[in-house]
């Protein structure tokens, strides 16, 4: 696996450090290359990189990102410390007849700190209700790898592209204190695609979705004379509370999870001098089955999952030459919990767990709607002078579990603003400062408990708590200052940075979160 990740790396950055561009690349032509890849940046269509056509650019970045607080999800750290390594480049190759390549690596280290309810998995926020959980104050070890490509052929016949993306997912974590699960986490996504041009500048584009994840654990424990509590959970508020060696056969065979998705979309493009614009819609269909093991699969629960996307983009030009953008994203998600209720053959000849029922015991609702408008005052060349732009979000989520009836509803908006201000220092630097903030208001909040552990430490300190956190009222603050060096051969430049967010929850319940992050790259 080590081979294989190492030989990805290269191949990304090998795409990256073949991107060279005879104009200046800085972060900010960089931002302003992908907010007008209006079909890169919002679709899964990797054909469409051939109608934005982007310049070559590329960068790569080392980042730290410090994060600290107690306003937050419960499985989520206290203190966390984040090193990252990330690169990513590509556009138009004319030596190749024209055809569009992108690669893209990331490497993630965490350190995490003060995390609870979570025994199981790496990702402990990703829609997943069936998984083991203790309540110790935990620290957490994660390593991540993630490789991405992107390619599309030169235009066929002066109507068809093709074109194709992928992405690898690879995770190792690991808890610290008892119990202490090692999960492997792999995912691998292929996206085909093509887009048909159509004469008066509009174009249609369609793509497939296929993906396969895995995600296993194993564990162990140094003090071999205490068996850790743990919740085996099923739902919020809804679990089985006992020692951790009561689910499956022993700690040693925690949980594996094994999903496989299909999906697909389509878009229609529409382009001409100064206007252009694509819409498109996505759905995707996953399964996600929950079992003690391999061998002799025990059914611990399975996910049904319907998600369903549709995005707006739109770019204006002005005479003047400055910009105009204007996104929309709407998003669904609804999602099963089916629960198993089985049996175990003993005979000699089968030895297996035999399903005598399954039923939808629980449901997940989500919708986010996303608005974005940012302006544009270009600089005369492939950069930007300022930035103004302000976003909004309404979201809804909502959740039944049938029998015994229990529900939560959790609604907010949250509004904000930021803008970016491109300082040149001479004639080979220049300063790029950040300001932003916002508010988040929640519209709705409601929670009826009908369950039989409402004095359970599984509800009042982690369901409970998680519904707090999601209803409270919160501003935040944040600033971003990074000095950019471009006295450097060719198109390259150097830049380093600093960026600093703070949340400001209302009420007695929590104190801040805050988010230090540090970064120095190189950019050509």
């Amino acid at each position: 696996m080590k081979k294989i990740i190492a030989i990805l790396a290269i191949t990304a950055l090998g795409v990256s450090s073949a991107a060279f561009a005879q104009d200046k690349v800085t972060p900010v032509t960089i931002d302003r290359a992908n907010m007008e890849s209006l079909w890169l940046s919002n679709t899964n269509n990797a054909a469409g990189g051939i109608i934005d056509a982007p310049k070559r650019q590329a960068f790569a970045e080392a980042k730290y990102d410090l994060t600290k607080g107690d306003f937050k999800y419960a499985q989520l750290g206290d203190d966390n410390k984040t090193a990252i390594f990330h690169t990513k480049g590509g556009g138009i190759y004319e030596n190749l007849g024209g055809a569009y390549f992108w690669g893209e690596f990331t490497y993630t280290n965490e350190s995490i700190s003060g995390a609870r309810w979570n025994a199981t998995l790496v990702d402990p926020l990703r829609d997943m209700p069936f998984f083991l959980a203790d309540d110790n104050y935990s620290k957490w070890k994660n390593q991540k790898y993630n490789i991405k490509f992107k390619a599309a052929t030169p235009l066929l016949w002066d109507h068809l592209i093709l074109g194709v993306a992928g992405n690898y997912d690879n995770s190792i974590a690991a808890k610290q204190i008892d119990p202490r699960p090692k999960t492997l986490q792999s995912k691998v996504e292929i996206f085909p695609s093509l887009v048909w041009k159509i004469y008066g500048g509009f174009s249609l584009g369609a793509d497939f979705q296929y993906y396969s994840y895995r995600e296993d654990g194993s564990g162990s424990r140094v003090n071999s004379l205490v068996d850790p509590k743990a919740w085996d959970m099923v739902a919020p508020g809804f679990f089985n509370a006992g020692v951790l060696a009561n689910f499956g056969s022993s700690i040693h065979a925690l949980r594996a999870y094994n999903a496989n998705a299909l999906g697909g979309g389509a878009q229609l493009g529409y382009e001409c001098d100064k206007f252009k614009a694509v819409i498109g819609f996505n759905y995707t269909y996953k399964v996600e089955d929950v079992m003690f093991s391999y061998e002799k699969p025990q059914m611990a629960g399975t996910v049904r999952d319907n998600r369903y996307d549709i995005t707006l983009a739109a770019e204006k030009k002005f005479d003047n030459g400055n910009l105009l953008f204007l996104n929309f994203k709407a998003s669904s998600k609804d999602y099963d919990g089916i629960e198993y209720f089985q049996t175990y053959d003993n005979t000699y000849e089968v030895q297996t767990w035999i399903t005598d029922a399954k039923f939808v015991r629980s449901n997940f609702k989500n919708t986010l709607n996303t608005l974005k408008v940012d302006y544009m005052v270009t600089d005369g060349a492939d950069g930007y002078v300022w930035k103004f732009g302000v976003e909004g979000n309404l979201c809804n989520d909502a959740f039944v579990y049938y029998v015994p009836e229990s529900h939560r509803k959790i609604g907010y908006f949250d509004a904000g603003a930021h803008m970016t201000r491109n300082f040149a220092l001479g004639s080979n630097s220049s300063m790029v400062a950040n300001v932003s903030g916002g508010y988040s208001h929640a519209t709705t909040a409601e929670l009826e408990y009908n369950g039989t552990r409402s004095e359970d430490p599984g509800y009042t300190e982690f369901t409970l708590l998680d519904f707090q956190y999601a209803t409270t009222d919160f501003a935040n603050f944040g600033a971003d200052l990074k000095y950019v060096f471009s006295g450097l051969k060719g198109s390259s430049s150097l830049f380093a940075g600093a960026s600093y967010k703070h949340l400001f929850p209302k009420g007695d319940q929590f104190k801040k979160r805050s988010f230090l992050v540090f970064s120095i790259g190189l950019t050509f």
